[in-house]
């Protein structure tokens, strides 16, 4: 298997077979051999059942239903997990990405990085989320002295063996990038398309996100003064 797409989900119903169908689309454009894993993460809605109806129809597509919420950390972790692939390949399932990016992306790793990660240089989200993200992107490369602009775009090609040895519990994995660039990989980034959401919510929560990121913050601070 060459790629494996990842996508978490979490209360996306209105998202699914336009996501699905979009990746689907790229990734036979490709020529490659690939899967694509939908993490359902004990949603609430119809996600479940939406997801249900995809895998019966393409035999290319797998589904894992967590049993509870588990958060984006450890949903991402069980697609990878269970991922088949040499490179992964991962994503948000609300339909603010463009799969038809991944090609750059994966071109790019072929050049010789080990990861590549999407930044959204024109972001279409409520103007509070993005001076926060902007802030704590520009907090993190004084402090912990991270090289990319958009930590929290969550489109990214990696080398399967580079995922080793991620830590993904808890708040974690929202430090992903900052473990990456601890185990010396060679990382860049490109521009990707972001667009506004048509369907759902954001599952996005400053207060709750600031204060849960406190530990992982303190953690890789302290990792940096020994290891970085």
């Amino acid at each position: 298997m060459q790629n494996s797409v990842v996508i978490p989900i979490y209360n996306e119903k209105e998202c699914v077979w336009g996501v699905y169908s979009s990746v689907k689309k790229v990734m036979e454009g490709l020529k490659e051999s690939y899967e694509i894993i939908f993490v359902n993460d004990a949603s609430e809605d119809d996600s479940w059942l939406e997801l249900n109806k995809v895998v019966s129809r393409d035999s290319l597509v797998k589904v894992i239903n967590l049993k509870k919420r588990s958060g984006e950390s450890l949903a991402a972790k069980a697609g990878f997990d269970a991922a088949c692939g040499n490179i992964i390949i991962s994503m948000d399932g609300d339909g603010q990405l463009e799969p038809k990016d991944i090609p750059r992306l994966l071109t790019k790793l072929k050049e010789g990085y080990d990861v590549v990660c999407g930044w959204r240089y024109e972001r279409n989200d409520p103007w509070l989320r993005i001076a926060s993200s902007k802030i704590a992107n520009i907090i993190r490369r004084i402090m912990i002295g991270e090289k990319i602009h958009d930590v929290g775009c969550c489109l990214r090609v990696y080398k399967r063996e580079c995922l080793a040895g991620i830590p993904f519990e808890g708040q974690f994995y929202r430090f992903f990038t900052a473990f990456l660039f601890k185990k010396r990989l060679k990382i860049t980034e490109i521009k990707v398309c972001h667009y506004p959401r048509k369907h759902g919510v954001s599952k996005y929560n400053l207060h709750n996100r600031l204060f849960s990121s406190l530990p992982g913050f303190f953690y890789i601070m302290m990792y940096k003064k020994r290891n970085f």
